[in-house]
Parts: C-alpha cells; structure tokens; sequence
C-alpha cells in the first residue's frame, strides 16, 4: 500500500494533565486529517479514509516547557502510487497548510512540530516520469525530459537537489538523505538527517546552493540561547531560506549563506523622515544620518529637527610653513582646534545653555553628530592683514535643536559670548580665538575704537569681542519657513497617443479652495532635449492658449487678464540680420505693448503702437539672440 506516515507534537491546550489522551481527543486528531486528506485528494478516490487513517498516540504525554503533548504518529494508507503522488502535489499536508487549516477550523489542538513521509509501494515496477517515485529514483517529476532539475532517467542533474535534502559537505554531487526538523524540547527546533535517500517528486524539485553550509562560521553571530544549527553540509536554496533562522540582522535569500537585511530599502528602518537610511559596506545593520539642514535631536539620527541654534567661530592658529592636506602641521593644528570644540561644548552644557535629560557624555556626542556634516576647516591658511597676519584661520560650526537649548540664556544681554575673558582656557597659548569690533549694543553692528558707529548717546564700541555668530534657524535651516497649504490633485487617467508618439495625462484639482496652490512637478528628461520631446500642456484641454511645446509651453502663465509669455530662441551667430515675428490674437489690447530685446551684452526697450490685429516688430537686428520676453496688458481673458 502507497500513503504517508505523519508525526507531530499535539498541544491540546493548558487543561492538559499528565494524563493519556482521551478518547474524544484522539478522535478530534482522526477528524481533522480525514477532512484534510480529502481536500488533498481533490476529488480522486482515496479510499475509505475513516477506515484508512489510523492515529497512534503514547500512553503519557511529554512535559514540553511546561505543557503536556503527545507524540501522535498518523497512518495514512492510500490505494496506490498515482493517489500518494495527487495527495503529495496539492500542497495540502505540508506543515504550512496544516497550520492554517487548524487556525480557521479550531478543532481543539495546535501543532508544535510537524513532519510528513510519503510511503510508496514498492511491489510495482518503477516507470520514470509517472510523478511516483521509488527508492530506486531520485527524482520524478512527471517527465522523461532533460534539463530541467531531473533527467529523462530520473536523476536530479548538477546543481539541483531535493527540498529537505542535505549532502555530505565533501561531495555535493552524490545523493544525500531526507531530514526533518524536530522539537528539542526546550522550545527549539533540530534538524535531523534521516536514513531515507533524498527523493522527490517536482514540486520539490530546487536549485542548489553551491557554497558550504557551515555552521562553525555563524554561531558567533546568533545571540539565541540553546539554538542547535544544522549540520554542515550541502542544501537546498529554497529550503535554508524558508526553513533556517538567520542571524540577527541576517537573513537567508535565495541562498544558504546568511546575508545582511536592506533596511533602507525596504523602509524597515527608524531612521527619521528627515535622515538618510545607509547600508554599510558588509550589508549588516545600517546607519541613520540627519539631513544637513536639520539638527540632530536624538542620537543616530533617530530624530531630526526643523528649528535650532548654528553657531559659528573661528580660531587663529600657529604660522606654518605648509598647512597642505594631511601634513603633520595640518593634522596637529586639527587636533588642538577639535579639542577646543570639545573644549567650548563641555562649557555651554556646565553653564545650561545647552541643557537636556542626557547625560553630559551623551549630550556631547549629539552635538558631535550633529557638526558631521559641518567640519572643522581651514578657512584662510594666511591672514593677509590685522593683528593676526600671516597666520592661518579656522572655522568650527556647531549645531544644536531647540529642544536641547535654554534660548533665554542663548538671547540675554551680557551672555558668555559678549567676553572674550570666559575663553581664556579654551586654547594653548599660541592659538587666539579671534574677536571683532561690536557695537555693544548691537552685535550685528561692526565698529572700531577709531570710527565709533554707534547708534545712540552713550553707546560704546567694543574691540574685542568673540567671534561668535549665533544663527537661529527654522524649517530644517532655511530663514523663513514656507508652509503651502493643497486642495488635493489626483492623476485620472495615462494613456497613450499614437498619434503624437506621447503620453497623455489627465488630472483633476480643485481650485475653488482658499489659500492653497495646486503645482505640477514635471521632471527633464535629461539634458539637452528636443523641445518636441519635453512636457507640454496639451493644446485640446488648454484651447484659449497659445500652442508651443518645450520651455514655450512650461514657462508660460494665464491669469486671465495678464499674459506674460517667455519664449526662449536658440540661433547661430550668423553673418546677416534676422527677423522674428510673433502674432498676436485678434483680441483687442490696451493702449500699449511694452517689447524689451536681449542681446549678449545690451538691453534696448521700446515702446511700441497699439496693437489690435496682427502686426508684425522686428525685434531681432542682432544674430546673438538669446530670448525675447512680451509682456502684455489685455482686457480679455482669452489674449
């Protein structure tokens, strides 16, 4: 007799005793795989499968983690090999289609491992290509034709092997075994390689991976306790990805040898909206980066805000005869300013402008993270007149969020910025933080002691104050936020026109909603493009404008009873004299047209008669052309 033989770890829930199962719990099992089985047979005969299925189960249960289940074996017996091979080819009594038909039937038990064997009868001859396999066939899959993972004699050809197959790791040509996953008992699960020949039929049928399954090179990145990895050998592609856990920040993909999860590409990352998502080099892990024009709120661009502090100073260093890239004066004078950097941010925590519920340590590497983007640099590498000639100068920006800010200390008169005094400490003696001449009142207004430019009575000039710019910055480091309201726009519909060899595009928008703006973004098409071949509006939904293509159409605006069309020429510097014509409609128009040419060097404007039908200006006596604008003042809506 042909079938399949079941066995199974069955949890029939927490009510369970260290008891034998019931009568009716047995029964429950028998039901569920008599209902499965003969979804699997699809209609064919199978048999009487009440009487054909036969549930073992132990006298005790086992103490799994706590839990009573029962090692239950299941006898199927079908009438031949043809039945065993429809039941195998519909999928239906593999684990995952047993699990899901548990969960939508609730018969009263759940699966903790499962595993199934087809049992085939060997008393009949074996004919290759029947979809029934012997022991004597490695493969069959319904064919005696080649190359398509197992041969017209019913071998599995070079790189193909059986799902759920491992072989020897010294030849991974020769016909391994049949494994099972199994539990361990201690809530793992254990690959185990059977006696029984690898074998199968088409479905099962998959490429295999020509590298070395090892588990020697990957145990040290599991950080699972107790978790027993399979064996060394040869697999499957398709079986190490489906059934093998991967390493933490590991996956297996299409192979058996673990690989590093994109999570930037697949938007898997907690990076925030205004950071970067990168992949290191190895694909293992990634990195998040706040966008240069936001400041870093929370480590590792976790998050990034819109509104904060930029703080610039500079430093005058040591005179050097060469302050080339990487020299040792250069890479010596970076390491006093960049502990000078560390210097001033330790002080602006001690003193709370700087102030958040970090610890100091940390708070100093969120101002660190935050500067990445903006280094130290050598600005000058002589200063050409002052006091500070012929030494080089150095520019340090900080950034820090507004959260992390006591901005009252940050605006108040008199704060540690106005003293140059508060800096005595920050450098060695042949580095000067350099100051300038502010107007005590003012510190955006510049003076010297000489030349007091002081608004008001008593104001004085102060010579030497710090060179510090404090910026404050909003909408991820723009001056002035820009916030646009929209009425919603919705693409209808994209087809295409033969006709016009282009794609057309209907959208709809709703213009009657107040104080929003509705905008279309059409991307170049690269460089250097026929206008013919650029985005236009087309002339059939836009009939009262006028026809154009390329930068005639894109650049051209109608308010109704205001035209302004910019129309962009691109001659040769020719020998003789040319003339442009541009035709007017037939509306009527004001009492004057205002024409202005462009030329490479000069400008002409002229005032030019009224015009009411078509007129002809010649508006081109110069062969360098580069652009002819019309603006125009009409009554009419349609000019």
């Amino acid at each position: 007799m042909s079938g399949l033989v079941v066995q199974t770890m069955i949890d029939f829930g927490s009510q369970q005793g260290n008891i034998a199962a019931t009568n009716d719990q047995i029964q429950s099992v028998k039901d569920f795989f008599v209902s499965q089985m003969t979804a699997a047979c699809s209609g064919t005969d199978c048999g009487d499968l009440n009487q054909n299925i036969i549930v073992e189960s132990p006298a005790l249960p086992d103490n799994v983690g706590g839990s009573f289940q029962f090692a239950m074996t299941i006898y199927v017996s079908l009438p031949d090999n043809s039945r065993n091979a429809v039941v195998k080819q519909s999928m239906k009594m593999v684990n995952s289609a047993v699990d899901t038909a548990i969960a939508a039937s609730n018969p009263g038990f759940t699966l903790s491992s499962y595993s199934e064997t087809y049992i085939v009868d060997r008393s009949r001859p074996a004919v290759c290509g029947d979809s029934s396999l012997t022991d004597a066939e490695a493969c069959d899959d319904g064919n005696t034709a080649d190359g398509d993972g197992c041969s017209s004699t019913c071998t599995l050809e070079p790189g193909y092997m059986c799902f759920g197959a491992w072989r020897d790791p010294t030849d991974k040509t020769a016909r391994g075994k049949m494994t099972v996953w199994q539990s361990t008992g201690a809530g793992d699960m254990q690959l185990i390689v059977l006696q029984q020949n690898e074998g199968c039929t088409k479905d099962d049928i998959c490429a295999q991976d020509d590298t070395l399954w090892d588990p020697t090179n990957w145990i040290a990145k599991y950080t699972t306790a107790n978790i027993v990895l399979p064996q060394s050998g040869f697999y499957g592609k398709r079986f190490c990805t489906r059934t093998f856990t991967a390493p933490s920040l590991y996956e297996f993909n299409d192979s058996c040898v673990p690989t590093g999860i994109d999570e930037c590409s697949r938007g898997e990352s907690n990076c925030d909206t205004n950071a970067y998502c990168s992949e290191p080099s190895d694909g293992v892990g990634y990195s998040c980066e706040c966008d240069s024009r936001y400041f870093v709120s929370t480590a590792k661009g976790l998050s990034c805000a819109m509104e904060g502090v930029e703080l610039t100073f500079h430093i005058a260093g040591q005179a050097a005869a060469s302050l080339a890239l990487d020299s040792a004066d250069y890479i010596t004078q970076l390491a006093v300013i960049t502990q000078a950097r560390l210097t001033l941010i330790q002080m602006l925590i001690q003193q709370s402008y700087i102030r958040s519920s970090l610890s100091q340590a940390d708070e100093i590497n969120l101002v660190i993270e935050g500067a990445l983007q903006y280094p130290i640099a050598l600005k000058t590498v002589s200063v050409e007149e002052g006091p500070l000639l012929g030494r080089p100068m150095w520019r340090v920006i900080l950034r820090v969020p507004d959260s992390h800010l006591n901005l009252e200390l940050m605006a108040t008169k008199g704060n540690i910025f106005d003293d140059i005094s508060n800096f005595a400490t920050l450098l060695p003696t042949a580095y000067v933080l350099n100051t300038v001449g502010q107007c005590a009142n003012d510190r955006a207004r510049s003076c010297s002691v000489a030349d007091n430019t002081c608004l008001g009575g008593d104001t004085t000039c102060v010579s030497d104050r710090p060179d510090f710019t404090v910026s404050k910055l909003f909408a991820g480091g723009s001056a002035a936020p820009l916030l646009l309201g929209s009425s919603g726009l919705d693409v209808m519909s994209v087809d295409y026109d033969i006709t016009q060899s282009a794609f057309n595009i209907r959208m709809r928008y709703d213009n009657t909603v107040a104080g929003v703006i509705d905008t279309v973004y059409v991307s170049h098409m690269g460089k250097d493009q026929d206008p013919l071949y650029l985005p236009t509006f087309n002339s059939d939904e836009f009939p009262c404008l006028p026809l154009g293509t390329g930068f005639f159409q894109n650049q051209r605006d109608n308010s109704g009873t205001r035209v302004y069309v910019q129309v962009y020429f691109r001659v040769r510097c020719l020998h003789l004299s040319c003339t442009w014509y541009l035709r007017l409609s037939n509306a009527p128009c004001a009492t004057f047209v205002q024409c202005a040419v462009w030329t490479h060097s000069t400008r002409s404007t002229r005032r030019c008669r009224a015009l009411e039908r078509t007129s002809k200006m010649k508006v081109c006596p110069c062969p360098r052309l580069l652009g002819i604008k019309l603006r125009a003042r009409c009554s009419t809506n349609h000019p």
